[in-house]
């Protein structure tokens, strides 16, 4: 490594002359300098998704139940009412902790791996486009998670509320 680090920064040698690359010895393209400080994006991963379910789970399940905004993707034009018994009906006969923690035992994925041909109907009862639509599960049992590009939002659950 350190080697590498000398020849590539070009380490002087006995007779004095250095050892410089060259764009054509870099592959003749070196990055632009905005490319060098854009910061990398984000990456969906089973691990984020399973935090934000679990901790969905968590405050929906909780008395009194906590903040949900962060977590869930929530249609736009509900009033607080609608909001209120949305959520009371997920807590009463949709979500229960030992359904979330089966569904985050099963597989995950891009909504199309997980569904085939029947992923472009979920998506759309969830109001998704399919390629920002993933799934914990299959069509007996799942939660449909929604990738905003940075973060997953729960978007719709399928018999979380007890385990199968």
């Amino acid at each position: 490594m350190l080697l590498a680090l000398s020849l590539a920064c070009g380490e002087k040698g006995k007779g004095g002359a250095s050892a410089d690359l060259s764009v054509e010895d870099a592959g003749g393209v070196l990055p632009e300098p905005a490319e060098l400080s854009k910061p990398a994006q984000p990456v969906p991963t089973r691990k984020a998704a399973a935090q934000v379910l679990a901790d969905f789970a968590a405050a929906l399940l909780a008395k009194p139940p906590g903040d949900l905004s962060g977590l869930l993707q929530i249609p736009e034009g509900l009033t607080e009412k609608q909001l209120s018994f949305f959520f009371k009906e997920l807590r009463k006969r949709h979500v229960s902790r030992a359904g979330v923690d089966e569904i985050l035992g099963k597989e995950f994925g891009p909504l199309a791996e997980r569904f085939g041909e029947e992923a472009q109907g979920v998506a759309d009862q969830a109001t998704l486009m399919l390629d920002d639509a993933w799934a914990f599960g299959d069509r007996e049992t799942a939660a449909i998670l929604y990738w905003d590009g940075e973060r997953f939002l729960v978007a719709s659950v399928h018999r979380l509320a007890e385990s199968q």
